[in-house]
């Protein structure tokens, strides 16, 4: 005669929202159980999964009718209770609100945010990167349309543009002739050597064109 251990079981793994049952559960996991195990070797082996720690969870477990069966006693084995493949077993955080840690929520997790200056100083990043390939902001085609018809003194419409790099002739003022000889017209407030005069024929605009942020860009986003 041999003997057989009965089969790992598929189980849900949920950890409710303290906010309530309509919120999203903080932690929602498939893991296969072995019916063999107590309740105490469970727990201990949904501490790294949920990070709850043993003590201060709270099991029960959703039967096919939909009836919750409490697990507190940590001696007994899975097999006792109704597991069944698809099984939900909810884990409860008792301890203080406190002292709960939501993982859900990045901004509760401790974290270390580099100085904006700091980045920029790193030749590793993907703005580093960004600025060898000339991408994004670092591109010299990268424009906005600043001003529009205040050039109409040097023979024509003209449509200034700030570009992203200080690629440019002037930062948003130009000099034009006059009876009483050169002076600047200022027509936009740009930073030196951004801005250029273009023809309007040259310049096309839209919402598709905008200035990329190098830290939140999510089409190069940081690894």
């Amino acid at each position: 005669m041999s003997l057989s251990t009965p089969a790992d079981t598929p189980v849900q793994i949920v950890v409710p929202d303290p906010a309530g049952p309509n919120a999203r559960p903080l932690v929602s996991t498939e893991r296969r159980l072995t019916p063999s195990w107590s309740v105490s070797t469970l727990k201990g082996k949904l501490e790294p999964i949920t990070g709850i720690p043993s003590a201060s969870q709270l099991l029960r477990i959703a039967a096919i009718d939909g009836s919750w069966t409490p697990m507190d006693d940590d001696g007994a084995l899975l097999s006792s209770f109704p597991l069944h493949k698809g099984a939900m077993i909810e884990v409860v955080d008792t301890r203080p609100r406190g002292a709960q840690v939501n993982w859900g929520n990045v901004g509760e997790v401790e974290k270390y945010v580099m100085p904006e200056e700091d980045y920029a100083r790193r030749n590793d990043s993907v703005m580093a990167w960004k600025k060898r390939q000339k991408l994004g902001r670092f591109d010299p085609g990268q424009k906005s349309v600043e001003g529009l018809g205040g050039a109409r003194e040097r023979g024509c419409v003209w449509v200034g543009v700030e570009l992203d790099e200080p690629a440019g002739r002037n930062d948003g003022s130009v000099e034009v002739e006059r009876d009483e000889g050169k002076s600047a017209v200022r027509l936009w407030e740009g930073r030196a050597k951004h801005g250029v005069l273009v023809r309007p024929e040259k310049v096309e605009a839209g919402d598709e064109w905008t200035v990329l942020d190098d830290l939140f860009d999510e089409d190069m986003e940081e690894i």
